[in-house]
Protein backbone atom coordinates (compact mmCIF):
# COMPACT_ATOMS: atom_id res chain seq x y z
CA UNK A 1 0.00 0.00 0.00
CA UNK A 2 1.32 3.42 -0.94
CA UNK A 3 -0.75 6.52 -0.43
CA UNK A 4 0.33 10.09 -1.01
CA UNK A 5 -1.43 13.15 0.32
CA UNK A 6 -0.53 16.64 -0.71
CA UNK A 7 -1.75 19.80 0.93
CA UNK A 8 -0.17 23.02 -0.29
CA UNK A 9 3.55 22.23 -0.63
CA UNK A 10 3.56 19.38 1.93
CA UNK A 11 3.50 15.73 0.83
CA UNK A 12 3.00 12.69 3.06
CA UNK A 13 3.38 9.09 1.96
CA UNK A 14 2.66 5.82 3.72
CA UNK A 15 4.71 2.97 2.27
CA UNK A 16 2.82 0.34 4.28
CA UNK A 17 4.52 -2.63 5.92
CA UNK A 18 8.26 -2.11 6.09
CA UNK A 19 10.94 -4.53 4.99
CA UNK A 20 13.73 -1.95 5.29
CA UNK A 21 13.22 1.19 7.36
CA UNK A 22 16.50 2.62 6.03
CA UNK A 23 14.68 3.33 2.75
CA UNK A 24 12.40 5.93 4.42
CA UNK A 25 14.94 8.80 4.53
CA UNK A 26 15.92 8.09 0.93
CA UNK A 27 12.27 8.22 -0.15
CA UNK A 28 11.72 11.47 1.80
CA UNK A 29 14.73 13.02 0.03
CA UNK A 30 13.57 11.82 -3.38
CA UNK A 31 10.01 13.13 -2.94
CA UNK A 32 11.43 16.51 -1.92
CA UNK A 33 12.66 16.81 -5.53
CA UNK A 34 9.06 16.90 -6.83
CA UNK A 35 7.94 20.19 -8.33
CA UNK A 36 6.12 22.36 -5.80
CA UNK A 37 6.99 20.21 -2.78
CA UNK A 38 8.98 21.76 0.07
CA UNK A 39 8.24 19.31 2.90
CA UNK A 40 7.88 15.53 2.90
CA UNK A 41 6.91 12.94 5.49
CA UNK A 42 7.40 9.27 4.65
CA UNK A 43 6.38 6.51 7.03
CA UNK A 44 5.82 2.79 7.28
CA UNK A 45 5.24 0.23 9.97
CA UNK A 46 6.09 -3.17 11.36
CA UNK A 47 3.94 -5.24 13.71
CA UNK A 48 5.16 -3.19 16.66
CA UNK A 49 6.41 0.20 15.45
CA UNK A 50 5.69 3.04 13.01
CA UNK A 51 8.85 4.64 11.60
CA UNK A 52 8.73 8.20 10.26
CA UNK A 53 11.22 10.24 8.25
CA UNK A 54 10.71 13.87 7.25
CA UNK A 55 12.60 16.39 5.12
CA UNK A 56 12.03 20.10 4.40
CA UNK A 57 13.46 22.97 2.39
CA UNK A 58 11.03 25.46 4.01
CA UNK A 59 12.92 27.93 6.23
CA UNK A 60 9.75 28.56 8.25
CA UNK A 61 9.54 24.92 9.42
CA UNK A 62 11.68 23.26 12.08
CA UNK A 63 10.94 19.59 11.43
CA UNK A 64 12.50 18.41 14.68
CA UNK A 65 10.09 20.63 16.59
CA UNK A 66 7.15 19.68 14.36
CA UNK A 67 7.70 15.94 14.86
CA UNK A 68 8.23 16.35 18.61
CA UNK A 69 4.93 18.26 18.82
CA UNK A 70 3.06 15.80 16.60
CA UNK A 71 4.42 12.51 17.92
CA UNK A 72 6.54 13.12 21.02
CA UNK A 73 3.73 12.35 23.47
CA UNK A 74 2.95 8.99 21.87
CA UNK A 75 6.45 7.95 20.82
CA UNK A 76 9.94 9.34 20.35
CA UNK A 77 10.66 12.12 17.87
CA UNK A 78 13.38 14.59 17.09
CA UNK A 79 15.83 15.92 14.60
CA UNK A 80 16.89 19.16 13.01
CA UNK A 81 15.19 21.94 11.07
CA UNK A 82 15.59 20.21 7.69
CA UNK A 83 15.43 16.53 8.67
CA UNK A 84 13.77 14.62 11.47
CA UNK A 85 12.36 11.25 12.42
CA UNK A 86 10.01 9.54 14.82
CA UNK A 87 9.15 6.10 16.14
CA UNK A 88 5.68 5.42 17.46
CA UNK A 89 4.53 2.13 19.00
CA UNK A 90 1.67 0.77 16.88
CA UNK A 91 -0.32 0.12 20.06
CA UNK A 92 -0.47 3.88 20.70
CA UNK A 93 -2.40 4.34 17.44
CA UNK A 94 -4.73 1.34 17.39
CA UNK A 95 -7.58 0.12 19.51
CA UNK A 96 -8.53 -3.55 19.45
CA UNK A 97 -11.33 -2.81 16.99
CA UNK A 98 -8.86 -1.17 14.59
CA UNK A 99 -6.73 -4.26 13.97
CA UNK A 100 -8.55 -5.21 10.74
CA UNK A 101 -8.02 -1.71 9.34
CA UNK A 102 -4.52 -1.39 10.77
CA UNK A 103 -2.81 0.22 7.76
CA UNK A 104 -5.62 2.65 7.10
CA UNK A 105 -5.79 3.78 10.74
CA UNK A 106 -2.01 4.26 10.93
CA UNK A 107 -1.97 6.17 7.66
CA UNK A 108 -4.83 8.48 8.66
CA UNK A 109 -3.50 9.15 12.16
CA UNK A 110 0.10 9.92 11.17
CA UNK A 111 -0.83 12.16 8.22
CA UNK A 112 -3.53 14.03 10.11
CA UNK A 113 -1.30 14.70 13.14
CA UNK A 114 1.49 15.97 10.87
CA UNK A 115 -0.74 18.28 8.83
CA UNK A 116 -2.51 19.50 11.98
CA UNK A 117 0.80 20.31 13.69
CA UNK A 118 1.82 22.32 10.62
CA UNK A 119 -1.49 24.20 10.82
CA UNK A 120 -2.75 22.74 7.54
CA UNK A 121 -6.31 21.47 7.40
CA UNK A 122 -6.60 18.21 5.50
CA UNK A 123 -8.69 18.63 2.36
CA UNK A 124 -9.77 15.02 1.85
CA UNK A 125 -11.33 15.62 -1.57
CA UNK A 126 -8.19 17.27 -2.96
CA UNK A 127 -5.97 14.60 -1.40
CA UNK A 128 -8.08 11.86 -2.98
CA UNK A 129 -8.03 13.50 -6.42
CA UNK A 130 -4.27 14.00 -6.17
CA UNK A 131 -3.73 10.35 -5.19
CA UNK A 132 -5.82 9.24 -8.16
CA UNK A 133 -3.94 11.61 -10.49
CA UNK A 134 -0.43 10.47 -9.52
CA UNK A 135 -1.37 6.84 -8.95
CA UNK A 136 -0.73 4.87 -5.79
CA UNK A 137 1.36 2.03 -7.17
CA UNK A 138 4.76 3.03 -5.84
CA UNK A 139 7.39 5.61 -5.17
CA UNK A 140 8.94 7.05 -8.29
Amino acid sequence: MVNRRRQKDVLTTCVGELADRDALPQAADKLLEMNGVSTTLVFGYTDEMVFVSARSRDDDIDLGEVLRNAFGQIGSAGGHAEMAGAQIPVGMLLEETDEADRGEVIEETISERFFETLGISLNRAAASVYADFIGVDGLE
